[in-house]
């Protein structure tokens, strides 16, 4: 009765077994803990162990590349929306030095023209006076 006891209390459900960490070579450690024997020799347990330790090592790996990875997004993102800040910022700037060239040169473009109006007239005037002096000399 002890013993079916025992074994009734070392039920391990389905979803807590585990082949590195929780299987039947660990169920027999309880078990002659339980009925207050010797547990089997150690070496039962080695493989299980060692392959314990090297999924653990590879978790631990998948975690520091996940990590690594993460961090890399971040300052790819924190770089990108700096690289867009300082495109947008210097458009702006560009823009308005475009906008106040072209006010300048237009307004040169004015002063030239009048220049120009005023010239051609002034020649228009001299052509038409000696135009009437000739006339009158005639």
């Amino acid at each position: 009765r002890e013993v079916l006891a025992l074994l009734r209390s070392l039920e391990w459900p389905g979803v807590e077994y585990n082949i590195l960490r929780k299987n039947c070579c660990h169920w027999c450690v309880e078990f002659c803990r339980g009925l207050g024997v010797d547990a089997p020799p150690e070496w039962t347990l080695t493989l299980a162990s060692e392959v314990a330790k090297f999924d653990d090592n590879v978790v631990e790996a998948v975690n520091s590349v996940t990590e690594a990875v993460d961090t890399a997004r971040r300052r790819t993102t924190e770089f990108n929306e700096k690289v867009r800040e300082t495109f947008e910022t210097e458009t702006h700037r560009l823009k308005g030095q475009a906008e106040e060239t072209w006010s300048t040169l237009l307004a040169k473009v004015g002063e030239l023209d009048h220049q120009v109006k005023t010239s051609v007239a002034a020649v228009a005037e001299d052509f038409h006076r000696q135009t009437a002096d000739i006339q009158k000399a005639l």
